[in-house]
C-alpha cells in the first residue's frame, strides 16, 4: 500500500500547469481568444460575402465560415460561465468578510448582487471581490448567450439559411 504525505500531493499540485488555482486565467484566455476568433471569422464571412456574386447560394449552418463563427460564438459564451462555476467554487473555500448586512430575502439579496457588480474595488472585502468578479462573468457570459439566440428565434437575425430551406 502507497501512503504519501499531504506535503507530497500540494508540491504536486504545485508543480503541475494545470492546477485549479489557475484555471480563471485559462478561462479568461479562451475568451480573449473567443473574441478575436469571432471578429475574424464575422469579417471574413462578410467579406467572403461581399465578394461572391448576387446569384450565388446563400450561406448554410453546415459551411465551414459559419462554423468558424457559431464555434467562436460558443466559446464567448461558454468561457464565461465556466469561470463563473470555477470562481463559485472558489467563493466556497473563502472566508466570508462582509461590508454589509446580507438579508434573507431573495429579491434584496438579488439587488445587492447587482448593486456589488458596480461597486467600488476600494469598498470591498477580498470576497467581495471574488463575488463581483463572479456575477460580472455570468452576467457577461449569459448576455452573450441570450442576445443572439433571441435575435435568431425572434426572426431579427436570419440572415443564415438552414439546409432544409
Amino acid at each position: 500500500m502507497c501512503e504519501q504525505s499531504t506535503d507530497d500531493d500540494t508540491s504536486e499540485w504545485a508543480n503541475s500547469r494545470f492546477r485549479p488555482d489557475s484555471l480563471g486565467r485559462a478561462f479568461g484566455i479562451l475568451f480573449v481568444a473567443s473574441i478575436g476568433s469571432f471578429v475574424l471569422s464575422t469579417m471574413g464571412l462578410i467579406a467572403l460575402g461581399w465578394w461572391l456574386p448576387a446569384d450565388a447560394p446563400k450561406f448554410s449552418v453546415g459551411d465551414p465560415p459559419v462554423l468558424a463563427l457559431l464555434g467562436s460564438w460558443v466559446g464567448m459564451w461558454a468561457s464565461p460561465l465556466a469561470y463563473s462555476s470555477w470562481s463559485f467554487w472558489q467563493l466556497r473555500g473563502m472566508t466570508v468578510e462582509r461590508s454589509r448586512p446580507r438579508s434573507r430575502n431573495p429579491l434584496v439579496r438579488g439587488y445587492q448582487l447587482l448593486a456589488l457588480v458596480s461597486a467600488d474595488l476600494d469598498e470591498l472585502t477580498p470576497y467581495e471581490k471574488r463575488l463581483q468578479l463572479t456575477v460580472q462573468s455570468f452576467l457577461l457570459g449569459a448576455i452573450v448567450l441570450v442576445g443572439p439566440t433571441y435575435l435568431v428565434v425572434s426572426g431579427h437575425g436570419r440572415g443564415v439559411t438552414t439546409p432544409n430551406g
